[in-house]
């Protein structure tokens, strides 16, 4: 997120929220029935490029899945910290929340 962050404040805002309110969703996984992988399995084609009629297409989406998923993953374990670091994103570029 720093080096995003150096780069665009808002892309490090959206990044920071969707790492955080997906890792939520899979900590809630006995009422969402969503870990993860499921989670990722559902998101990784839309949120990375790929081309699906490439030659290694699964291949690279099996890596796009388990990228997102380390995400996630990654969401989950700092909540704490993506919510401080949104704020603090948020107050430094006047974003809406």
């Amino acid at each position: 997120l720093q080096i995003v962050r150096e780069n665009s404040p808002r892309r490090a805002f959206v990044l920071a929220r969707l790492m955080y309110l997906l890792g939520d969703i899979s900590s809630r996984i006995e009422i969402t029935q969503m870990n993860s992988h499921n989670l990722s399995l559902c998101l990784a084609p839309s949120l990375l490029q790929w081309d699906p009629f490439a030659d290694a297409a699964l291949l690279v989406l099996g890596r796009m899945t388990a990228y997102v998923m380390e995400l996630i993953d990654d969401g989950r374990e700092h909540a704490e910290k993506l919510r401080d670091y949104c704020l603090e994103l948020q107050n430094l570029a006047s974003l809406p929340y």
